[in-house]
């Protein structure tokens, strides 16, 4: 029966031509969405290649550099500044650091928050690319209408697809006079109509992950290694297509006519996926804004200014604050210019450090709204998990951030001794300059709320079934 049902309405599919064109159309946007993310993934694979590269180059070059200078007897004759046989100028110039975070895996299923991020950090003795720097908080809208990325489709154009393939499946049997010979079977139309759905689900998301996988396969993504995110891929996009599908389902057994129902699916789709995001981000900015950043650089230049105004004060309070930097038995020179510099910088960041809380702690607080009252919208809730899968999500860039501010110490403490010991630059000592290392946290959280996509399609598919009794009502009028 199951079968023979199936065979009927794929005749229906392909005689009506809409599903069929709407199925090529999915088929092409995929293509194109894996072909843009795989040359993104591409080229941030070939930046940072050339990352590594320079900075391997330019260490090599300075030793080589400090060690003819040192033979030889000369001077550096260029920027001081610059001047790789001093600590300073290693550190802000030839002996920079780069703290890089690598491409995931599955990065070309979702550019997410790469397109908004610093994906790389170079290191010098103060300068770090601060927070406020940075883009704001997540914006759903302005996320969602990015880069037309393998989540686009799939949040966006997949719910469409969905709709043109299933919006008449109820009426158009009312439409064309076949509704009350639905009756007069052995079936009921009950079943007959579950299964319908429940085919036209199957189909589609079956066509829909054979091309996501031969589009990972054709990226030369490692199945094996991803098995574990692209499991979870592979159970969100079923889960977010029942659902629509159920939604579909709710609509035709309203007793509508077939334009009425894609005008109201249609209605749904921009409320869930655009209108309710927007005014999300709206309420989460209102009630947790974000500080000035004006005040945050006036803060910086102030800060600035009040070291350099008080520099040949002792630096008793910066050895006290800082012993760990301060080499035994070294004798400082509080006018020395690397020396002024390090202190400045320090005292900058001491100064700004209340400001730059507050912004994570706000940026935090927008997060968290967000993600609590986003699984009132699937696709708020699905461009979260998509983001986690494809490594580019919101708490991978945190813990990046998180990572610089530890690595950069730990660079600024290697030649911040150097500089006030008064100890000029060997050869050696630049391949003994840390290497920042990004460790990644395990799996990002990205099985969170598995269960909830389960229960709301639950519900919608029992308030549906509560629905059915429409069909005789729609016979009656037939």
């Amino acid at each position: 029966m199951f079968w023979e049902i199936c065979k009927q309405d794929w005749k229906v599919i392909k005689r009506g031509k809409l599903a069929g064109s709407a199925m090529i159309l999915l088929m092409v946007f995929i293509c194109i969405a894996g072909w843009i993310g795989n040359h993104y993934a591409d080229t941030r694979t070939v930046l940072i290649e050339k990352i590594k590269t320079n900075e391997l180059f330019a260490l090599e070059a300075a030793g080589n550099l400090v060690d003819s200078l040192q033979i030889n007897n000369l001077p550096f004759k260029g920027n001081s500044h610059r001047d790789p046989t001093t600590a300073n100028g290693a550190a802000n110039g030839m002996g920079a650091r780069y703290l890089v975070l690598p491409p995931s895996p599955m990065m070309i299923i979702s550019i997410g928050q790469s397109d908004l991020y610093a994906n790389y950090y170079k290191f010098g003795l103060n300068k770090k690319q601060a927070l406020y720097h940075e883009a704001e908080i997540l914006n759903p809208v302005v996320v969602f209408n990015g880069y037309f990325d393998l989540s686009f489709v799939i949040i966006y154009i997949l719910p469409l697809i969905i709709i043109a393939c299933s919006y008449n499946i109820i009426s158009s049997e009312k439409e064309q006079g076949t509704f009350r010979l639905l009756f007069n079977s052995s079936i009921s139309p009950k079943k007959i109509f579950l299964i319908k759905y429940t085919f036209r689900l199957i189909l589609l998301y079956l066509f829909t992950i054979g091309l996501i996988f031969l589009i990972l396969v054709c990226s030369k993504v490692n199945i094996s290694d991803a098995a574990y995110e692209t499991g979870i891929l592979f159970f969100e996009i079923f889960w977010y297509m029942a659902f629509w599908m159920v939604i579909s389902l709710i609509i035709n057994l309203l007793n509508f006519r077939s334009g009425t129902n894609a005008a109201i699916l249609s209605g749904i789709w921009l409320l869930l996926l655009t209108t309710f995001p927007a005014i999300l981000n709206i309420i989460a900015r209102k009630k947790y804004p974000m500080p000035s950043r004006l005040e945050l650089i006036a803060e910086t230049r102030e800060a600035s200014d009040s070291a350099r105004n008080n520099m040949n004060l002792m630096l008793s309070g910066f050895m006290e604050d800082h012993p760990e930097l301060v080499p035994e038995g070294s004798k400082i020179n509080p006018n020395d210019f690397a020396v002024v510099s390090l202190r400045s910088g320090l005292a900058v960041e001491e100064a700004i450090r209340p400001l730059e809380q507050e912004f994570s702690i706000k940026k935090a607080e927008q997060e968290a709204l967000l993600k609590q009252f986003g699984i009132l919208s699937p696709g708020i809730r699905l461009q979260i998990i998509l983001n986690n899968i494809a490594g580019t999500g919101e708490e991978r860039y945190n813990a990046f951030r998180a990572s610089m501010e530890e690595e950069h110490d730990k660079f600024r403490a290697y030649f911040a001794k150097k500089i006030l010991a008064g100890e000029p630059m060997q050869k050696e000592d630049y391949q003994q300059i840390p290497q920042p290392v990004f460790i990644e946290n395990e799996k990002n959280q990205i099985n969170q709320n598995l269960a909830f996509p389960v229960i709301l399609t639950i519900v919608c598919f029992a308030f549906a079934l509560g629905l059915f009794r429409k069909l005789t009502e729609i016979a009656a009028e037939a």
